[in-house]
C-alpha cells in the first residue's frame, strides 16, 4: 500500500468548513476531513461505492486519535 495525498478544498467565509480536505485511499474508498465553522467538531468521513461512515470528534479527541494513529504507524515500522 502506498501513501495517500490529501487535496485541500478551498473554504470561503460562507463555507460549512474552516478547513476541508479529501483523498482517494484506493480504487473504492475516499476519505474527507473537515473542521466545521460552527461548533467544535472535526468530521471524518469514509465512503465507498455503497456505504458511508461519518465520525465527529472534538479537537481534543482528534488529537488523541491522531497520536494513536502515529503510534501504530511507528510500531509497524519498528520505532515503537
Amino acid at each position: 500500500m502506498t501513501g495517500i495525498a490529501f487535496k485541500n478544498i478551498p473554504c470561503g467565509r460562507d463555507s460549512f468548513y474552516l478547513r476541508h480536505a479529501s483523498a482517494v485511499v484506493d480504487a473504492e474508498h475516499q476519505v474527507t476531513i473537515g473542521a466545521t465553522r460552527h461548533g467544535d467538531a472535526i468530521q471524518l468521513n469514509l465512503s465507498d461505492n455503497m456505504l458511508e461512515s461519518h465520525l465527529l470528534f472534538t479537537a481534543q479527541q482528534a488529537r488523541a486519535v491522531a497520536a494513536e494513529l502515529l503510534a501504530c504507524a511507528d510500531a509497524l515500522q519498528g520505532r515503537a
